[in-house]
């Protein structure tokens, strides 16, 4: 294979790949809009609040955790994106956020495909689960304690 077919095929294999990865973003990116502009992304907030606070996040992350969490790294990375331009989280909550989704992305996907492998359901997706949980809890908790000992007088509140 001379370089040119190297570099065409390279190039295809690339355009067909963001091809695949905007028909799963752009679906994604038109519900939200949808959400926000009847009123359920906010409804989703306050329903969540109790839980987004146990992780020190404003209840506006709850659905890019919940997207990262439950479709993927690259999607839920590109919800994280774009909910973070328009809620301005901070650094920390972003932190939390990206946390959350490294550790445990694609649940159903990737869960199925090790269970045709022949892993336990159970303990692959609880496992993946209550690692990932632990951990952003634990981010959160040293971001939060951070913020109160870089400026006790007005502690951040992410």
């Amino acid at each position: 294979m001379t370089f040119v077919e190297s570099l065409y095929q390279g190039g295809l294999t690339g355009l067909i790949t963001v091809g695949k990865l905007a028909l799963i973003i752009l679906p994604l990116m038109v519900m939200i809009e949808f959400a926000k502009q009847y009123g359920w992304l906010e409804i989703l907030s306050q329903r969540s609040n109790w839980l987004t606070r146990a992780f020190h996040l404003p209840g506006s992350a709850a659905l890019p955790a919940l997207v990262g969490l439950f479709i993927g790294i690259v999607s839920g990375s590109g919800v994280i994106l774009q909910t973070a331009k328009e809620e301005n989280f901070s650094r920390e909550t972003l932190t939390v956020l990206f946390v959350m989704i490294a550790i445990c992305h694609s649940l159903f996907e990737e869960t199925a495909l090790f269970v045709g492998l022949g892993a336990n359901i159970l303990v692959m997706a609880g496992a993946r689960l209550l690692i990932a949980l632990l951990f952003s809890y634990l981010v959160g908790w040293v971001l939060e304690l951070q913020s109160i000992k870089n400026n006790p007088q007005n502690p951040k509140v992410f």
